[in-house]
């Protein structure tokens, strides 16, 4: 960021995913969002780096979050291990709280009463 902030370079390269294919993980400030770039040899190159002799030693940013994602288990009718049976009328208005859903189950509770 000190690097962005003082040289308005936009764009971040994680040095351990390059590959000699011309492929690695790269970050845009500006529009906040991993993008794609087709000459990264060629701007590579101009920095002293020269990616026909990289090897890929870290994950990229989307194989960080693609590993998180598979190892999530979210379920809305097993808690702890037990089945939950679904229940509705007075007293049992609400939500399985998914995170920030607490919000949206208080809501709908003080709709339905």
């Amino acid at each position: 960021m000190n690097h962005y902030d003082t040289t308005k370079h936009p764009v971040s390269c994680k040095i351990g995913t390059i590959t000699p294919e011309g492929k690695a993980s790269l970050y845009c400030y500006t529009c906040d969002l991993d993008v794609l770039d087709k000459h990264l040899g060629d701007h590579l190159r101009r920095l002293g780096i020269d990616i026909s002799d990289q090897k890929k030693t870290e994950k990229s940013i989307t194989e960080l979050n693609l590993e998180a994602n598979l190892n999530l288990t979210l379920s809305k009718i097993v808690e702890d291990g037990k089945l939950l049976e679904p229940r509705f009328g007075p007293g049992y208005c609400g939500l399985a709280n998914l995170g920030n859903s607490c919000y949206m189950n208080a809501v709908l509770q003080c709709l339905f009463f």
